[in-house]
C-alpha cells in the first residue's frame, strides 16, 4: 500500500468515500487507504509539526494517523489537525479513536480533540496535561462559560488508550458531555447550555494548544464519530456452571460503553475466542462437532454466537478479544458428579446375595444424582440390573464379575465409571472342556454344540453344566 500525503493535499480534497455503515454526518476511518481523504479538510498553522498516515501509527491493520508536534513555542495558539464537517447535528453526539502517546517532552499542554458548535465555540475538549500525561475534558456553554474538568487518567508513554466521548441534549439547555478512557468513566459534566446550537465540526489532532511548550508524537486510529453508538467493546457471556462433556451456548456482543445500542460496523469483525483454566474447545454449532478459534461479527449484525465443550473440571476464564475493541472475559465453573461403589471387591459363594451400594456418589455441588447407570463389564453370565443406587444380587454361577458405574446429575453431567469386582467361589465351568454325563454323549465337545444352540438355549445348558458339576462331586 502506498504511504498517505501528509496535510496539504490531502486535506483539501473532498470526502471522498464515507463508509456504508456511517450515518449520514458520521465519519469512520481506520485509516486502512494510507490516505486522509475521508475527512474535509484540517488546519496547519505550524508549519514545524506534520500530521500524516504512517504505517508507524498503526493501531491495527497498516496505518494509523501521526501527528508530530515540533513547535516548543510559548504561549497559546493553533496547530495541526483534522477536520470532518457535520451537518448541524443537534441531540446527541458521540465519537471514539484510539490513542498512544509515542513521545513527549513531558512540557506543556495539547488539546487532542474538539467538538465545535455552529457559533464557533467549543462544545468539547480533550486534553492531554503535562508533565504527567492527565487527561482533561473541557468546554463551554451560554451560561459557565469554559469549564475544564479534570479525570485519574494518566497516559503513559508507548500504550494505546480507548477514548470515547459523547455530548447529549445539544440545542437544549440541559447539555451533558462524557468521557470513558478504557471503558471506565472518567469525567462528567451536566446542565450545559447548549440552547439553539447545533455541532458542525470535529477536529481530530492537535486542534490547539493553551500551552505550546508540548513536544512530541501522537498517534490515532479507529476514529468513529456521529449520531450513532459506534461499538467500544465486546461482551461475552454463558452459564456460570456447566458439566464436563456439554456443549453450551455462548454469546458475543458489540457494545459500548454508553450503554446505548450500538450501530452495525459496517465490516466483518473475526472476534479471537480464549480460554485459560479447565481444559475447554469453542465450535460453531450446538453439536460441538466443528472447532473454531473465532466467531465472526457480520457488517449488518451486533452480535454472534458460539459453542464452549469442557473436558476437564475446574474453573474456567473464557475472553473475546478484536484489536478494535476492548475485550471481555467471565468466568465459569466445569462440574462433574463422582461415582462411588463399595464395596470394589468381594468375595461370595454361588447362591448367595452380592450388595453394590453407590450412595456414596457425589454430584456436582448445589445440584443432584438423577441416574445411575450400571452395566456387566465381565462376567460368566448375564445379570439384570436396576437403575437404584443398591444393587442385590444373586449370582449362581461361579466366576468372575466385573461392574461398571457411572452417575448422572441434575447439572447434565456424567461421571467418570468406577468399577466393582465380585467373585463367586466354585468350580468355573469352561465350555471349552470336553464334557461325559449329563446329556452330553461321551466325547463330544461341548463348546460346538453350544455354537449351534440359540442364546437362551446356550444360558440354559451353561446352568445345567453347571448343576451337573456340583451333582458329581457330590456322589
Amino acid at each position: 500500500m502506498r504511504r498517505g500525503p501528509t496535510v496539504g493535499a490531502a486535506l483539501a480534497a473532498a470526502l471522498c468515500c464515507a463508509e456504508a455503515a456511517a450515518a449520514p454526518g458520521s465519519l469512520f476511518d481506520d485509516f486502512e487507504s494510507g490516505d486522509l481523504t475521508r475527512w474535509s479538510g484540517g488546519w496547519q498553522p505550524a508549519p514545524s509539526n506534520s500530521l500524516s498516515a504512517s504505517k508507524a501509527a498503526a493501531h491495527r491493520g497498516s496505518f494509523g494517523l501521526r501527528l508530530v508536534d515540533a513547535d516548543g513555542s510559548s504561549g497559546a495558539g493553533g496547530q495541526n489537525n483534522l477536520e470532518h464537517t457535520v451537518n448541524a447535528l443537534t441531540g446527541r453526539y458521540r465519537a471514539r479513536f484510539w490513542l498512544r502517546l509515542s513521545s513527549s517532552n513531558g512540557q506543556g499542554m495539547a488539546t487532542i480533540a474538539k467538538v465545535l458548535s455552529d457559533q464557533g465555540q467549543a462544545v468539547a475538549d480533550v486534553k492531554l496535561r503535562f508533565p504527567g500525561g492527565a487527561v482533561l475534558l473541557a468546554g463551554t456553554d451560554l451560561g459557565s462559560g469554559y469549564l475544564e474538568e479534570a479525570t485519574a487518567s494518566r497516559l503513559a508513554l508507548g500504550q494505546w488508550h480507548l477514548l470515547e466521548l459523547e455530548l447529549q441534549g445539544v440545542g437544549t439547555s440541559a447539555g451533558q458531555r462524557q468521557l470513558y478512557v478504557d471503558g471506565v468513566l472518567q469525567a462528567t459534566t451536566g446542565s450545559r447550555n447548549w440552547n439553539g446550537w447545533s455541532i458542525t465540526k470535529f477536529n481530530l489532532g492537535e486542534p490547539w494548544s493553551d500551552a505550546r511548550e508540548f513536544q512530541g508524537t501522537i498517534d490515532f486510529d479507529d476514529v468513529r464519530a456521529g449520531p450513532e453508538s459506534h461499538p467500544s467493546r465486546l461482551a461475552l457471556a454463558g452459564a456460570s456452571e456447566v458439566a464436563v462433556g456439554q456443549c453450551v451456548p455462548l454469546a458475543v456482543q458489540l457494545r459500548s460503553s454508553f450503554g446505548a445500542q450500538v450501530a452495525p460496523p459496517g465490516i466483518s469483525l473475526e472476534v479471537l475466542l480464549a480460554a485459560t483454566g479447565a481444559e475447554l474447545s469453542f465450535h460453531a454449532e450446538a453439536s460441538c462437532s466443528q472447532p473454531i478459534s473465532t466467531v465472526t461479527i457480520g457488517p449488518g449484525e451486533t452480535s454472534a454466537s458460539a459453542f464452549a465443550l469442557p473436558q476437564s473440571t475446574g474453573p474456567a476464564r473464557l475472553e473475546a478479544r478484536h484489536p478494535d475493541l476492548l475485550p471481555d472475559s467471565f468466568s465459569l465453573s466445569v462440574l462433574a458428579p463422582v461415582a462411588a461403589v463399595s464395596p470394589p471387591e468381594q468375595e461370595i459363594s454361588s447362591g448367595e446375595i452380592a450388595t453394590l451400594d453407590a450412595s456414596a456418589s457425589r454430584p456436582s455441588t448445589g445440584h443432584l444424582i438423577t441416574a445411575y447407570l450400571w452395566r456387566l463389564r465381565q462376567g460368566p453370565t448375564g445379570v439384570r440390573l436396576s437403575a437404584e443406587a443398591k444393587q442385590s444380587l444373586a449370582l449362581e454361577v461361579p466366576g468372575d464379575y466385573r461392574f461398571e458405574l457411572a452417575v448422572q446429575d441434575s447439572l447434565g453431567g456424567f461421571s467418570a465409571p468406577v468399577t466393582a469386582r465380585v467373585k463367586v467361589a466354585g468350580e468355573v465351568f469352561h465350555p471349552r472342556e470336553q464334557l461325559q454325563g449329563c446329556g452330553a454323549t461321551a466325547g463330544a465337545p461341548l463348546a460346538s454344540l453350544l455354537s449351534l444352540l440359540a442364546l437362551p438355549l446356550r444360558r440354559q445348558l451353561r446352568r445345567a453344566a453347571s448343576r451337573c458339576f456340583r451333582n458329581s462331586r457330590l456322589r
